[in-house]
Formats: structure tokens, sequence, C-alpha cells
């Protein structure tokens, strides 16, 4: 399992925020993004909570059929 091809731009990483930009999961994926900015506390993410989650310009392919909502690369999450 993963994203073969996956590339993005790690801007910055500090005390408080991260900023990762360009993120885009490969081409038989067809998910992108311009920009995730993860706000956090060293004390609690360690303990796996963020203080906040902001995404830019999401692209992710959704369908509908028979049987619902299509997530397509993401159903297999």
């Amino acid at each position: 399992m993963g994203f073969h091809g996956a590339t993005l731009d790690v801007k910055s990483v500090g005390f408080a925020r991260a900023v990762i930009n360009n993120i885009d999961l490969g081409s038989n994926s067809n998910i992108r993004t311009k920009s995730v900015t993860i706000d956090y506390a060293l004390e609690r993410v360690f303990g796996g909570t963020i203080d906040g989650l902001v995404v830019d310009a999401l692209e992710v392919p959704i369908g509908l059929n028979i049987s619902g909502v299509d997530l397509g690369p993401l159903s297999v999450l």
C-alpha cells in the first residue's frame, strides 16, 4: 500500500506549525493539494493531538455509482 510517485515540498517545520506545499499523491491517485498547514503544540503532538489543519485547494476524484459514493483511490484507506 502507498502512493507511488507521490511528491511534496516541505516549506517549513517549526515548534508550532508545519507547512507542506504542492502535494501530489501520484498519477494513479489524481489527489493533489496546493498546501497543508498543521498547527500543533509539541507537548500534545507527540500524544497524537494537533490544534489545527488547513488544506488549501484539495482535488480528490469522487464519483457516484449504483453502489453509492465511489471514493476512488481513497476507498482502500
